[in-house]
């Protein structure tokens, strides 16, 4: 698999329910990151929007419509948030769930 210069592939990855993208965790500078791999040419694109120190990302999942991907991701702080990636797109989204400890979540308004 082909990644961007600097980059090295962490794992674990995530197949799209219909097997032609697989998100992974990349990492660069001690920072993670999450890198979308067009399973068909083997070609690696990092996603912008976010990134953690190296063990921060935690929980992840492909929606049903086989369009979005959820994870949740620990801040420098501790913290975390809820992102989303819209297959296609080139970066993250955060969402306004956070999740501070990882047992309960909140909405800000």
């Amino acid at each position: 698999m082909w990644t961007p210069a600097g980059n090295s592939y962490q794992g674990p990855g995530w197949f799209s329910p219909d097997g032609k993208v697989l998100l992974v965790i990349a990492t660069k500078d001690g920072r993670a990151t999450l890198m979308a791999v067009d399973v068909a040419r083997g070609r690696g694109t990092v996603l912008g929007g976010w990134g953690v120190k190296a063990g921060g990302f935690v929980a992840q999942g492909w929606a049903s419509d086989g369009k979005t991907f959820f994870f949740t991701a620990i801040d420098a702080q501790g913290g975390g948030r809820v992102y989303t990636y819209l297959r296609g797109a080139r970066s993250v989204i955060a969402t306004k769930v956070t999740v501070s400890p990882f047992d309960a979540a909140s909405v800000a308004p």
